[in-house]
């Protein structure tokens, strides 16, 4: 007997059957090549249903398709045991878990190349030729890594419209393989490798795979490398969503192209293809290679001005569109380098403007990571003033002036001509003198006011008075100096400072008498 066909033979009730191994052992009971069993509402064919046909060497086709199995998982691992078995259609089963084919026996198949982390082993009938699963009701599983044992003889291979949340397994164990149906797959996630051991691969069927992301993440081209594809003719990649190729996945496409001798074909329909800067390149690509594309590599695509137009039209006004691209080039550079000249600008006026503020600050960040020499636990400062002065002025606070601080007062001065340390930077000798002083000692004269050094001592004075709130200042003018010529940043602290105006014989006077009022207030001042 050649055929048995009990498809469509379920009874008119709603609800699920179950095939029990004595009864499925009667369709072996004669040797028969074709058991058709479609559309039936079977949910489990029972454990040791195959052992029990007496003669199931003879079966060359079984065909389970659209109907609800689920279990039992030991009918699977029997699948092997129909030796001449060459067709096996288990696809569009409905339920939400496929017991037999979710639970199949994990073995130590690891591969490197998948980061997922399952591995199974699938034994197959060593004479099965085609297996057809597609349509399988599966919740979204990723897809593992497989091992198939005696799949030699399989050259056909359907799981279309399975849907697998990732491609991230490798398939191995299918090394004569000539048609693999992998549509509705996601493959937003793609191992590169994953049917590398195709080799004799012809036709590959990938419709609304979402192969434009897992392709993109491809960089090396190695899903389609020609080291591993041989003979593959037929690619079908329709509505994957892909807006072009780049030029690595396009090089390879013609050197596999070129080693099969002008059969391969490709039909990227129904994709989303743009015609803009970025496909120039591939634009030029459909229309000069080899490959057989469907439509004659004319398809719809996004225009570079938002309209829908083909990939024809685009080659025909592709040097316009270089031209657009070039100006959109230059014009987003440009847009570019002006938004990077504002943003130095703005930034270095905020420089310029706070550079006192943020030297201060740099200078008293690194004092205190510079190693300096400990003060006497009883004085807080080393020096009692800090006097600021113009060469100008220089023998009278030498003279006079420290004289009676230092001489008579017993006070400790700390003069730029004498105490700045030899080979240090002026500015960290500034610092460090105002720092160390309990006081900061202006001489205002005009000639002070039109120098750069002092303005900065009167800088650094300023922002160490900011820092510690504290009245540090004392401003003795030597010289009559109008409101309008003092320096702004003295202005706006002026009713924070000690102002002592020297009368001019006390200014000048080489032997003075202390008893001047303005040498008591001075005094009175700093130790304040």
């Amino acid at each position: 007997m050649s055929l048995i066909d009990f498809s469509s033979n379920y009874r008119s009730r709603t609800g699920a059957d179950i095939i029990s191994s004595e009864s499925f052992s009667y369709l072996g009971g004669v040797c028969v090549k074709e058991v058709i069993l479609r559309r039936n509402q079977i949910c489990i064919i029972q454990g040791g249903s195959i052992s029990r046909m007496k003669y199931k060497n003879c079966l060359q086709k079984l065909d389970v398709s659209r109907n609800n199995i689920y279990g039992d998982a030991q009918t699977a691992f029997e699948i092997f045991k129909l030796s001449a078995l060459k067709i096996l259609d288990f696809s569009k089963q409905e339920p939400t878990a496929l017991g037999p084919y979710s639970k199949i026996e994990n073995e130590s198949f690891n591969s490197e190349d998948s980061k997922y982390s399952l591995s199974y082993s699938v034994v197959l009938p060593p004479s099965l030729e085609r297996l057809y699963a597609s349509g399988l009701s599966i919740r979204s599983t990723p897809l593992a890594n497989v091992n198939f044992k005696f799949g030699s003889h399989v050259v056909y291979v359907d799981v279309n419209w399975t849907p697998f949340s990732n491609c991230d397994g490798v398939i191995t164990g299918l090394d004569n393989l000539q048609f693999f149906g992998m549509s509705g797959f996601n493959c937003k996630i793609l191992n590169p490798k994953m049917i590398s051991s195709f080799k004799n691969l012809q036709e590959l069927q990938s419709r609304n795979a979402n192969l434009n992301i897992g392709l993109q993440h491809d960089v090396s081209g190695i899903f389609l490398k020609d080291n591993w594809i041989k003979n593959l003719s037929y690619i079908n990649l329709e509505n994957n969503k892909i807006i072009g190729f780049d030029e690595t996945v396009t090089n390879e496409l013609d050197d596999l192209e070129s080693r099969i001798k002008g059969n391969l074909k490709i039909r990227l329909d129904r994709n989303l293809l743009q015609c803009n800067c970025k496909s120039l390149s591939f634009i030029k690509w459909l229309f000069k290679t080899k490959i057989k594309l469907d439509n004659g590599g004319n398809y719809s695509c996004g225009y570079i001005d938002g309209s829908k137009k083909t990939t024809a039209y685009a080659l025909q006004n592709i040097d316009e569109l270089t031209k657009q691209c070039a100006s959109k080039f230059w014009l987003i550079t440009s847009v570019c380098l002006t938004l990077l000249l504002i943003i130095i600008i703005c930034i270095s006026s905020i420089v310029f403007k706070y550079r006192i503020t943020l030297q201060y600050w740099y200078l008293v960040i690194r004092r205190r990571y510079k190693i300096y020499s400990k003060l006497d636990e009883q004085s807080e400062y080393k020096y009692s003033a800090f006097v600021a002065y113009h060469n100008d002025n220089y023998r009278w606070v030498c003279g006079p002036l420290t004289s009676f601080l230092e001489g008579e007062k017993k006070l400790s001065l700390c003069l730029h001509d004498r105490d700045f340390a030899l080979g240090s930077l002026i500015v960290d000798n500034i610092f460090e003198a105002i720092s160390q002083s309990k006081k900061v000692i202006l001489i205002v004269g005009k000639s002070f006011l039109k120098s750069t050094w002092c303005e900065y001592e009167l800088d650094m004075a300023r922002m160490r008075m900011f820092r510690e709130n504290k009245d540090i200042l004392i401003v003795i003018l030597v010289e009559k100096i109008l409101p309008e010529d003092m320096p702004k940043s003295l202005l706006r602290i002026w009713n924070n400072v000690t102002c002592i105006e020297a009368e001019e014989y006390v200014s000048e006077e080489n032997t003075p008498q202390f008893q001047h009022l303005f040498w008591k207030r001075l005094y009175q001042s700093i130790i304040a």
